[in-house]
C-alpha cells in the first residue's frame, strides 16, 4: 500500500513539473534575431522585412486604412543605432557585444489606436572587420607623376593594382614601388584620385578657371514695370593670393557689368505707372541701361564632392556702386487735378505745395554720386572633372546676399537688400569638351519693412506750349525709383569661346 501510494505522488509531481514548463514555454517570448551588426561599419536594415524573408510572418490589421508605426518599449539599441517609424533600423555601431543587444519593439496601428503588438528583438553586434577601402581626399603629386597619370592607359592601371593590391585603382604603375615602400611606416594621408589643371595657368591672364567674360542678351524688369530685353555684358576676375594653388583658399574677385537697372525717373511711384502710358504716349517707370561694378574678397570655407564635380563653399563680401547711363534730360509736365475731381484730395496731399498751380512738373534727380551698394553673403562654386583632371574653365556659381543698395531702395542706403546672383554653363560641348554657353539671372528684394501699394494717379498731359519755368508749373521733388529687379538672359564667354582658336 505505501509503495502504491509513492508511486501516485511522483506520478503527480511529474505532471505539475511538466505543466509548469509548459507554461512558462507558453510564457517566454519568441526573440527574432536581426542581421549580425558590425562595429564601425554603416549598418540597416527593416524589422519587418526581417519577419517576412527569415521568419516568414507578416503584419496584419483589421483596419482596411492601417497606418502602422514602430517604437522602442523597453531594452535598449546599439550605441550609434536608431529606429525609425517605418520599422528601419539603421546607424554605425560605435561598440561590439558578445550576446548582443535584446529589446522589445511596439508596433502600432495608428489608425486604430488601441491595439499594438509587442515583438522581441536581438541585434548582434561583432568587432569590426579587417577591410580594404577605396583611400579618398587630399594628395601631395608633382606635375609629371600627373601627367603620366592621366596619360597612361587602363591596362597599365589594372596591372598595378593587381601586382600590389595596396596601391589605389588609378595610381599609376611606376608609383607601385614607391607604395611598397611606405608600407609599415604607419597609415598614408589620403590622398584624391583628381589632378588640378596645371598650375602654370594661374599665370595665364586667359585662365578659364580665374576668368570670364560674358556677352549676351538679358530680360530684365521691376516691380510694377514691363519687361525690356537689353544687351549684356560682363567680366568676372578672380585673383588668387596663392600663385601656384588653381583652388585658393582666399582671394579677391571683381566684377563690372554693363546691365539694366530701374530708371532715375522723374516722379515717384503714385504717379509712376504705365496706366500713363496711354495718355502721355511716354514710360515714366522704365528700365536703363546702368554701370555696375564690385569688388571684395572671398574666403573658401569647404568643398563639397560627387563623382563629376566638386563644390568650392565661401565666405565673400562686395563693395561698389551702380550708375546709370542713359538719364532722361528732359521735364515732364502734367495738368494737376481739379478741385472736384476724386484725385483732388490725395493728390494735394501727396503734393501741397501744387495747391494753386495749374500743373505739376518732375525732373530727373541730379546725383553727384553713384547709387552705393555693399552685401556679404555666401558663394557656391561647382568645377567640373574629367576623370582625374580639372577642366580649365569657370565654373558654376551661385552667390546669396545680404546687404545694401541704393539702386534698389529709393537712392539712399536705409533698407536690407536680398540678393541672389548666379551664372550656369549649359551642358553643350564641342570636341574640345569646352563649355561657353552660360545662362544668367539675378534678383534683388527688400527685405523688411512696409510695403508700397497705392493707386496711381492718372494726369493729363499739359499742352506742348507750356515751358518748365512757367510760374504756373510746380516743380516737385525728383525721387529715385524704389522697386525690386531681377533679370535673366543667355551669353556666350568669349574667352572659353576663342581661347583655343
Amino acid at each position: 500500500m505505501g509503495n502504491q501510494i509513492c508511486r501516485t505522488a511522483i506520478f503527480v509531481l511529474l505532471v505539475v513539473v511538466i505543466a509548469s514548463c509548459t507554461v512558462m514555454a507558453q510564457d517566454q517570448p519568441r526573440v527574432f534575431s536581426l542581421p549580425d551588426a558590425y562595429a564601425s561599419e554603416a549598418y540597416r536594415t527593416n524589422a519587418e522585412e526581417v519577419l517576412r524573408d527569415k521568419y516568414g510572418l507578416k503584419l496584419e490589421s483589421g483596419s482596411p486604412n492601417a497606418i502602422i508605426q514602430w517604437y522602442l518599449l523597453s531594452g535598449a539599441l546599439p550605441p550609434g543605432i536608431s529606429l525609425r517609424t517605418d520599422g528601419t533600423i539603421d546607424g554605425m555601431p560605435r561598440s561590439s557585444r558578445d550576446d548582443g543587444y535584446r529589446f522589445r519593439l511596439k508596433i502600432v496601428d495608428v489608425s486604430v489606436k488601441n491595439e499594438e503588438l509587442l515583438v522581441d528583438f536581438t541585434l548582434p553586434v561583432k568587432p569590426g572587420r579587417l577591410r580594404l577601402s577605396k583611400i579618398e581626399g587630399p594628395r601631395l603629386v608633382s606635375v609629371s607623376l600627373t601627367t603620366q597619370a592621366s596619360s597612361q592607359s587602363s591596362d597599365e592601371v589594372k596591372s598595378a593594382a593587381d601586382t600590389n593590391p595596396s596601391v589605389p585603382a588609378g595610381l599609376p604603375s611606376n608609383a607601385a614601388t614607391k607604395a611598397n615602400s611606405t608600407q609599415g611606416l604607419g597609415a598614408a594621408p589620403a590622398r584624391d584620385t583628381r589632378a588640378d589643371a596645371d598650375p602654370g595657368s594661374t599665370q595665364n591672364p586667359f585662365s578659364g578657371l580665374n576668368k570670364r567674360f560674358i556677352v549676351g542678351f538679358e530680360q530684365v524688369g521691376a516691380a510694377s514695370t514691363e519687361s525690356q530685353g537689353r544687351p549684356f555684358f560682363d567680366l568676372f576676375i578672380n585673383t588668387p593670393f596663392s600663385e601656384t594653388d588653381m583652388r585658393p583658399r582666399a582671394s579677391i574677385w571683381g566684377d563690372v557689368r554693363l546691365t539694366s537697372t530701374a530708371e532715375q525717373v522723374k516722379a515717384i511711384a503714385d504717379i509712376t505707372s504705365n496706366a500713363v502710358d496711354t495718355i502721355t504716349g511716354g514710360k515714366l517707370n522704365q528700365i536703363s541701361s546702368s554701370f555696375d561694378f564690385t569688388v571684395g574678397p572671398e574666403f573658401r570655407l569647404n568643398r563639397l564632392s560627387d563623382s563629376d564635380h566638386h563644390t568650392d563653399v565661401s565666405l565673400i563680401a562686395g563693395f561698389g556702386a551702380v550708375s546709370p547711363l542713359s538719364p532722361k534730360q528732359s521735364a515732364q509736365i502734367f495738368l494737376t487735378p481739379d478741385a472736384g475731381s476724386s484725385q483732388a484730395d490725395a493728390f494735394f496731399k501727396r503734393y501741397p505745395g501744387a495747391k494753386g498751380k495749374q500743373y505739376i512738373g518732375f525732373i530727373s534727380p541730379d546725383r553727384d554720386r553713384f547709387l552705393r551698394q555693399y552685401f556679404g553673403g555666401v558663394r557656391f562654386k561647382t568645377y567640373t572633372y574629367d576623370g582625374a583632371t580639372l577642366k580649365d574653365y569657370f565654373p558654376a556659381m551661385l552667390d546669396v546676399t545680404f546687404g545694401q543698395s541704393e539702386a534698389v531702395t529709393g537712392g539712399r542706403l536705409h533698407k536690407f537688400v536680398i540678393g541672389i546672383d548666379g551664372f550656369y554653363p549649359l551642358p553643350f560641348k564641342d570636341n574640345d569638351n569646352r563649355k561657353f554657353l552660360y545662362l544668367f539671372g539675378t534678383a534683388k528684394f527688400k527685405a523688411g519693412g512696409t510695403k508700397t501699394i497705392t493707386t496711381p494717379f492718372i494726369l493729363d498731359t499739359a499742352p506742348s506750349n507750356v515751358l518748365i519755368t512757367d510760374p504756373k508749373v510746380f516743380i516737385a521733388d525728383p525721387v529715385q525709383s524704389n522697386r525690386d529687379i531681377f533679370r535673366i538672359g543667355v551669353g556666350v564667354d568669349l574667352i572659353e569661346l576663342f581661347k583655343h582658336n
